[in-house]
């Protein structure tokens, strides 16, 4: 009865000519008579002039389309598309229930070393983009990640725990926890009491509560920080598409987002040093917007709902 194209970002100029594929099964499922929705997605940037006429004939044959921020609607307008059952939710992951678990005690017999209240517990999301502007992108991005846990040890007194969200299991294409251990592999400054990488499976609710007892998050991967952001830990975001801008605008905090293209160790110093001075005040900032997105994520679910009731019956 209704055919849900569920959250995400995978509709735009990154994944051509793929896309083709994906409008096509909205299409195909129009032509159906099907009720289409599409589901707390960021659309574009789409900037070809063939996908851009492609996909605004589409979107406007969508019986209800939910964004997960505001550029991806300034971009469905500015390639015609007029469709009014248009809304601007949040990314589903804030809809997820937390919930207590006995992962820390576990955790804690690994032999993880988590310090004591003298230390900071800084965690660190990382993945590969295949993207850059610059053929160095990823050797730049590596590089700068791990001068920036030399210098957290170093001068910070900082535990460092490498915690990814995006792993093989499931036959997922990527394993941020290769990526972590490329960035170990170049810290000049490497002791295995500060710096750890975390090769476990874990629910999104267990990487939760894990965020939940470190100073500061940063992340790339933008589960990882809407995660770390329920757990009401500061973060400092690296951004490789806009979603991630869109997000810690929404919630007050863009100034302190690096862009992956253009990443060095003294932007990633200065936005983090910024961030521990002000951990009060982004604190204050999560506890007052967070549960704003949640109510928001929450809504997308009571807008498929409206939107199937309205249908005509059949």
């Amino acid at each position: 009865d209704i055919i849900i194209s569920k959250g995400g970002g995978f509709i735009n100029d990154y994944y051509t000519p793929e896309i083709l594929g994906r409008l096509w099964s909205l299409y195909f499922s129009k032509l159906l008579g099907k009720h289409v929705i599409i589901y707390a997605q960021s659309i574009g940037p789409l900037n070809k002039l063939f996908y851009r006429k492609i996909s605004s004939h589409i979107f406007n044959k969508i019986d209800l389309i939910m964004l997960r921020d505001e550029q991806s609607q300034k971009i469905l307008k500015s390639i015609g598309v007029t469709n009014k059952n248009i809304y601007v939710t949040a990314d589903a992951a804030f809809a997820i229930p937390l919930f207590e678990h006995k992962l820390m005690q576990e955790l804690r017999s690994e032999n993880i070393a988590w310090g004591d209240g003298n230390n900071l517990k800084i965690s660190i999301s990382a993945r590969k983009w295949d993207y850059y502007t610059s053929l160095n992108g990823h050797r730049k991005y590596i590089d700068s990640l791990a001068a920036l846990a030399d210098w957290l040890v170093e001068q910070r007194n900082a535990h460092i725990f490498f915690i990814s969200t995006c792993t093989s299991f499931g036959k997922y294409h990527h394993d941020d926890r290769l990526i972590a251990y490329d960035i170990v592999k170049q810290m000049r400054y490497y002791r295995r009491d500060k710096v750890k990488i975390l090769f476990g499976e874990y629910l999104p609710q267990e990487l939760s509560n894990i965020y939940k007892v470190m100073d500061l998050h940063i992340g790339t991967r933008m589960h990882s920080n809407i995660l770390a952001l329920l757990a009401g830990v500061p973060v400092v975001a690296i951004q490789y598409e806009f979603k991630t801008n869109e997000l810690m605008k929404f919630i007050g905090l863009d100034k302190y987002v690096v862009d992956i293209n253009n990443i060095n160790i003294e932007k990633l110093k200065e936005k983090i040093s910024s961030a521990l001075e002000d951990t009060l005040i982004l604190k204050s900032h999560i506890k007052e917007f967070v549960p704003r997105l949640v109510e928001k994520a929450m809504q997308s679910s009571k807008l498929v709902f409206e939107s199937w009731e309205k249908m005509p019956e059949k």
